[in-house]
């Protein structure tokens, strides 16, 4: 396993890729452009980053010669391999770059002085940390992997100059941004309005959503590293808490859960114990 912060070989990397995209299916491995040389992954497609030209690829250190030889903008950046439970990103760090998930499950959050934190959101291949990490270092926040991450850093001003001139792209900035809007204000509601059933099954299906439309759902079962404390750091509950409620919904069929496996029973029942509005 490499350790924190180091580079992955591309040899390593392309393994990794074909792992993915045998995990993933046949059809996730088409959906990504590129897969048959192995630069790319099932999780790239869709990332706006790539859509901007911005990323070589998957395992390929930016360079700007290289970048040019293959129509790709020269957006320096590097590649990262951090294992699970480690931080990629300390909440007093001011970084000058933009994280990008390629591959794992990582989880940005806010800690208090006595070490207990707040998970803002979860991370999945294919998504920027943060948009706002493209206009400013979001002191405060800290990200850490929940698998083992794959995680490109991109020079901010460097990739915000190629996002913005690219005019295809700004409507994708624009959906980013809203859909970043929209898990805070539900985040917000979880905390404030809903009961500890509704949050749990909020974030469990909405997980489920975003994975679905990056095509990474099989029989509906999809990858679940998240631990209990982490449920319970994101949805402002205690472990012990957790536990019960996903206990209750073993036992009312609606999912069940196999290792780092998880599979939704009754997608409907899942969902009544949503409360939306």
């Amino acid at each position: 396993m490499l350790k924190v912060g180091e580079f992955a070989p591309a040899a390593a990397i392309t393994n990794e890729a074909f792992r993915n995209r045998q995990s993933a299916g046949p059809q996730a491995g088409l959906a990504g452009a590129g897969l048959s040389d192995g630069a790319y992954l099932p999780t790239c497609n869709g990332c706006f980053v790539r859509k901007a030209g911005a990323c070589p690829g998957f395992g390929v250190k930016s360079n700007p010669e290289s970048n040019a030889q293959r129509g790709v903008l020269p957006v320096p950046s590097q590649i990262q391999v951090f294992p699970a439970r480690r931080p990629i990103l300390h909440p007093r760090e001011e970084a000058d770059f933009v994280p990008v998930i390629c591959s794992g499950w990582a989880a940005t959050s806010i800690s208090l002085s006595n070490g207990r934190k707040q998970i803002a959101s979860f991370l999945l291949g294919g998504e920027v940390a943060s948009i706002n990490y493209l206009f400013e270092a979001c002191a405060g926040r800290g990200i850490e992997a929940v698998s083992q991450v794959s995680c490109r850093k991109f020079r901010r001003n460097d990739l915000r100059d190629a996002v913005l001139q690219n005019p295809s792209l700004v409507s994708s900035l624009g959906r980013a941004f809203a859909e970043e809007r929209e898990r805070g204000d539900q985040l917000s509601l979880d905390l404030s309005r809903r009961s500890a059933e509704a949050r749990i099954a909020r974030l469990i299906w909405s997980l489920f959503e975003r994975l679905r439309r990056k095509e990474q759902v099989q029989d509906n079962t999809i990858d679940f590293p998240v631990r209990q404390q982490q449920l319970a750091d994101a949805t402002g509950l205690t472990a012990v808490h957790v536990c019960k409620v996903l206990s209750r919904f073993r036992s009312n069929k609606l999912l069940r859960l196999d290792g780092r496996k998880l599979t939704l029973l009754d997608q409907r029942g899942l969902q009544e114990f949503v409360e939306w509005r």
